[in-house]
């Protein structure tokens, strides 16, 4: 079935969420390519590694994190040409950012702000909290760097590209844009 609508993740895909929140909270970590693969996508066992000290539960961990930390991340060298591309091949009205939250409402409101400063204005759909595989569906696309997010998301019948990142089993690629982006006109064109 032909993509419709396509769904764009913000964390780490959009935004550059990592290594500034490791930074954040005092770890030295200068770039994602030390980010160990094994670490996985769980960043608060990755600071306890880094800082040598016992794994914090996570709402501990993300409670940490201001309103402002999220509302300033860097925009990813993904973002533009992801967001002009699945513009283009679905148009506006069909794509939407989709994000959730921690449980802190610092999160929220962090998130809620760094779409509307950086976001283009042409993007004007996002979704923040609801679980991702809720929006599945034939005709919709995930774009993801969640292994768990784009399994669950074909699970419940839609489709879906990993974006490559060191947390991830395409930890390997070299250029993860280049991947995503021909990923998704691949993908476009050919269903």
């Amino acid at each position: 079935m032909p993509v419709r609508k396509i769904f764009v993740d913000l964390d780490d895909v959009l935004n550059e969420l990592t290594i500034p929140a490791l930074q954040h909270i005092g770890c030295r970590i200068a770039n994602i390519h030390q980010y160990k693969p094994e670490w996985g996508w769980d960043i608060a066992f990755a600071a306890s590694e880094l800082l040598g000290q016992p794994q914090q539960l996570q709402e501990t961990f993300w409670g940490q994190y201001t309103e402002d930390f999220w509302r300033i991340l860097p925009v990813s060298d993904l973002c533009y040409p992801l967001l002009q591309r699945c513009d283009k091949l679905v148009g506006e009205k069909n794509v939407c950012i989709l994000t959730r939250p921690t449980n802190h409402g610092s999160c929220l409101s962090g998130k809620l702000k760094w779409i509307n400063d950086h976001v283009p204005t042409m993007i004007h759909n996002y979704l923040i909290g609801c679980p991702k595989h809720l929006c599945a569906s034939p005709d919709a696309l995930l774009i993801d760097d969640s292994e768990e997010n784009v399994r669950r998301f074909r699970h419940y019948g839609g489709q879906a590209i990993l974006v490559p990142r060191p947390s991830n089993a395409l930890h390997s690629i070299k250029d993860p844009n280049q991947y995503v982006l021909k990923e998704i006109y691949d993908d476009c064109h050919t269903f």
